[in-house]
Formats: structure tokens, sequence, C-alpha cells
């Protein structure tokens, strides 16, 4: 059948409209993305003809979403008073995911290290003063969470010192 003489309509099981994150696209409509599923949804399809018939489809999607998290870089030498950013990558819209900073240990953070970002993605460290292992989480919508851990070390800075400190050169 030409799709132009067709009408479709996308819904949920129970009539109402589809989750804003799932997108209708094509010419008239005939395609659906769904760039994460988040919960189970039972999606119905109509597609009325030009004399009014309509035949419907239903699928059901189970919402099972996994998250995986890195970061960025995931070893820094970094010498005693400098500064260094990290990042958080997720594997979803972090929109979705709550990212927690932590040391290693479980504790939090010390002072001089500031969580920034929309979503806390960003681990600022404004003075180096120890080395750390930085154990970052995200934990999505399902509750489902993924951890990945930063080491720090912080190394003495390069210093250069000429012997003897001063030199009579003729010429």
């Amino acid at each position: 059948r030409d799709m132009n003489s067709v009408s479709i309509r996308w819904s949920r099981a129970d009539g109402s409209d589809l989750p804003d994150y799932v997108e209708i696209g094509g010419e008239n409509d005939e395609r659906l993305f769904i760039p994460f599923v988040s919960e189970d949804l039972e999606i119905v399809v109509s597609v009325t003809d030009s004399d009014g018939k309509t035949v419907t489809a239903n699928s059901t999607l189970n919402g099972v979403t996994p998250i995986a998290v890195e970061i960025d870089p995931s070893f820094a030498d970094v010498e005693v008073g400098d500064f260094v950013r990290f990042w958080a990558v997720a594997d979803r819209d972090l929109v979705n995911v709550t990212i927690v900073w932590k040391l290693a240990d479980g504790s939090d953070l010390p002072s001089y290290i500031t969580v920034s970002g929309d979503y806390n993605e960003r681990l600022f460290v404004s003075s180096v003063r120890e080395s750390l292992v930085i154990v970052v989480s995200a934990t999505n919508m399902d509750g489902k969470t993924a951890t990945a851990n930063a080491t720090l070390n912080a190394v003495d800075p390069l210093t250069v010192a000429v012997d003897p400190p001063s030199l009579n050169v003729n010429y």
C-alpha cells in the first residue's frame, strides 16, 4: 500500500501517549526510535487506510537498562600543588543517571576537590596534596550501579640545581 494513503498512530496499550524519550519519525511516522527503555513498555501501532480500515499491532519492550561508567583520565601523575580534572563518562544520557564521587575507602572527598557539571560529571582537584584513589558511581533510574576508579599520584615537583650556583668565565 502507498504509505501516503494511510495514517499511523503510536501509543501505549492503554491509549495514552508514548514517553517523551520515544521518537516517532519517517515521512509518515512509520518509524519508532527508542534510545533506551527505562520501564516495561507495551506499544500499540494503529494503521488506518483511506477507506477507514484499521489494523493494529502490539509489542512489549522489557526495560532492562544496563549502565557503565568510566573516568577520564583513569590515571594521572600530578605534581604537588598542581591541578587536575577528571570526567565521568556514562553509557547513558546523564539526565537519567546519578553520579557520586568518593574516595576508594568510601569516605567523602577532601575539601580541595570539587565536583561540578550539570550532572556532577566533573571532578576538579585544585591543588594536589596527596596520592588518592577516586571512585565514581553511576546509578540509573532502575537502581543499577556501575563504578570506576582513577588513581591520582602526587609527585614531587621537578627541581633543577646548578653547581656551582655562579661561575666566572673569561672571554
